[in-house]
């Protein structure tokens, strides 16, 4: 990040500092990090020995380069704090305590982990608004991410129509893969399913799906055994809660069981929860 070596103790007087504009005493700290006076002295001449701060009279004050260092270590303090605010229901002051030791610890693989969150989270969709799978896929980035669905068939007595839940869900692995990169898609896993008719146990998996186009319906393609739907055919997708995204389309699953092919029109309903996607 800059090019000082700063233990963390130092980092919390330098967030604390900042939080405080400037506006603190020796007192102060000693009190805030239950030490001696003369430590906390010891500690800030230190550094104002390392160039991020300066003396004037009694204050210990910012110098540009330390300015620099405590705006960004506030700034990822602060989208921490409101992860662990949001993502594990803490309060505001447990929040800002276990964010303040976090983001001086500098353990990157799990700050830069919760910062993608802080990202997904810091949005101003509410329950009910829509964003195309364009935006979507801008807003996620590239990457790759859970993302769950779960399958109807549809059904008609003669008085109504409607969906209800599918046999076909056990045909698949219940957590799917959404894969953001040049030609976004979802990537679904088919396993064996078994169908006991007439005193015989049949076995069989879903072999493709197929989706609707204005020149005809078009098969999916497979990779290593999985299904790739295209992302672009999940054209609006819908927030039906703050971090939660729903989106439903009609497919054609075509199955085999035993020496049959079975062909149905489902209708799937994937959804991307926010705070769950790693």
């Amino acid at each position: 990040m800059y090019d000082v070596s700063l233990t963390n103790i130092q980092k919390l007087y330098m967030i604390n500092l900042s939080d405080n504009s400037n506006m603190i005493s020796i007192t102060q700290f000693s009190e805030l990090f239950n030490c001696s006076k003369a430590n906390s002295k010891s500690i800030l001449d230190r550094m104002v020995k390392l160039g991020v701060l300066y003396k004037d009279k009694k204050n210990y004050l910012f110098t540009v380069l330390g300015e620099k260092i405590a705006n960004t270590l506030v700034e990822e303090r602060n989208k921490l704090e409101s992860v662990l605010c949001n993502l594990m229901n803490l309060s505001e002051q447990k929040s800002r305590e276990y964010a303040n030791s976090l983001a001086c610890e500098g353990i990157e693989e799990f700050t830069d982990k919760l910062s993608m969150y802080y990202q997904y989270c810091n949005h101003n969709y509410e329950r009910g608004d829509k964003i195309d799978y364009k935006k979507l896929a801008k807003f996620l980035k590239n990457g790759e991410y859970n993302i769950y669905f779960c399958i109807y068939k549809l059904y008609s007595n003669g008085i109504s129509v409607g969906e209800e839940f599918s046999m076909a869900n056990g045909g698949f692995d219940s957590k799917a893969k959404l894969i953001i990169d040049e030609k976004p898609h979802i990537l679904l896993s088919p396993k064996n399913i078994s169908k006991s008719d007439k005193g015989f146990l049949k076995k069989g998996i879903l072999q493709n799906i197929s989706y609707a186009t204005k020149n005809g319906d078009v098969m999916t393609e497979t990779k290593d055994g999985d299904i790739k739907i295209p992302f672009d055919i999940l054209r609006d997708w819908y927030f039906i809660e703050k971090n939660t995204l729903q989106c439903g389309i009609y497919l054609n699953t075509h199955s085999k069981i035993g020496f049959f092919e079975h062909n149905k029109t489902c209708l799937f309903v994937f959804t991307i929860n926010l705070l769950k996607m790693f």
